[in-house]
């Protein structure tokens, strides 16, 4: 992938305010002032450089105040990417086993349907201050920690921090990821989105499972090159979702997953749209239909960190105002169990699941 190099020196160029960022692109109603260089937005807007695009980088720089580096690298893969056909991340169609598990390269990835995560949620909005605990016997592909944000999101960044693995089973299936759901008229969307661990080939690989009016559509076949400290940051956009996942250090993006909607599901307002962090031990359940949850496997502190929400006109920690779910769940008292989590409702958690 081409690399446009941009030196650029934050203490000599002027800088150009907020108030002239809205006057150049028609921005409206984003709270605060934001910061990027006279050089970097002239850089942007000869690359043409979506407004979208633009809008999200003066967010995250008021969000999280990064070095000179981060950003500079940022834009460098913005530009870098821009006209490459390769980005979208092409649905694949799997073998499947008789049970419907998919069947990777890699190996058997779970038969687990996102939909039934949002279609038991909580629609009104609420504050939720505190972790609840679930048990659906009927899933028995794995246990989970999940927290919800309220509608009218669109966006959702935090720093990450892979899980210490050990000793991971040949049929479980790490997951490190966000969520998302939306209805619009009679088209509805469920999907995960994020990184999934394959104990065969010891890597995390990106990928999403999205249901869109009952048909569902998959990968688990993409490039990840990160370490363990990341940065995720979530965009949907009417037509589409992008995670896109950079070192937490460099802002150097080494992962990007876009999934192009095939139903008009989101609203353009995002009256009903809702996005989740989600951290989750799944499992192959082929061999006997029944989750193993003494298999050995041990994922510990996980994290999210840092964890921002963003409308169209406003950027917001991820406080208990914004949440409308939190909780843990397994196929049974003892399968949650096995989710431990501390958490600062819900800027920041640490998670670990223990299969022992």
């Amino acid at each position: 992938m081409r690399k446009t190099k941009i030196f650029i020196s934050l203490m000599t160029v002027l800088t150009l305010t907020f108030s002239t960022f809205c006057y150049t692109y028609g921005v409206e109603k984003v709270p605060k002032e934001f910061e990027l260089t006279k050089s970097q937005m002239t850089l942007l807007k000869q690359e043409s450089i979506p407004t979208e695009e633009i809008d999200s980088l003066c967010r995250q720089i008021d969000a999280y105040h990064p070095t000179e580096e981060q950003v500079n690298n940022y834009i460098e893969d913005l530009i870098a990417e821009k006209d490459d056909a390769d980005v979208l991340s092409e649905p694949i169609e799997y073998e499947r086993t008789p049970s419907g598990d998919i069947i990777t390269e890699y190996g058997v990835i779970p038969n687990q349907d996102p939909s039934l995560k949002w279609k038991t949620a909580k629609s009104a909005l609420m504050s939720v201050s505190g972790l609840s605990n679930k048990v659906n016997s009927l899933d028995q592909t794995g246990v989970y920690y999940l927290v919800r944000s309220t509608t009218r999101h669109n966006q959702i960044t935090a720093y990450a921090t892979l899980p210490t693995l050990s000793n991971v089973a040949s049929i479980d299936r790490p997951y490190h990821m966000f969520g998302m759901s939306s209805s619009n008229g009679d088209n509805s969307m469920y999907g995960d989105i994020g990184l999934v661990y394959f104990p065969n080939i010891q890597k995390w690989k990106g990928f999403y499972n999205v249901v869109e009016n009952d048909s569902r559509y998959q990968t688990y076949d993409i490039n990840f090159t990160g370490g363990k400290n990341l940065y995720f940051n979530l965009q949907i956009q009417p037509a589409k979702a992008t995670l896109t996942i950079r070192d937490a250090s460099t802002w150097t993006q080494v992962c990007k997953i876009e999934y192009n909607f095939t139903t008009a599901c989101v609203p353009t307002n995002f009256s009903t749209l809702k996005l989740a962090k989600q951290i989750t031990l799944a499992q192959d359940i082929s061999h006997n239909g029944v989750c193993n949850i003494f298999s050995g496997t041990k994922m510990k502190n996980a994290k999210f960190s840092q964890s921002m929400l963003y409308t169209p006109n406003a950027s917001r920690s991820f406080t208990p105002g914004y949440c409308s779910e939190a909780f843990r769940q397994g196929p049974s008292v003892a399968g949650y169990q096995k989710v431990t989590a501390s958490y600062t409702a819900w800027t920041d958690e640490t998670v670990s699941i223990s299969f022992n």
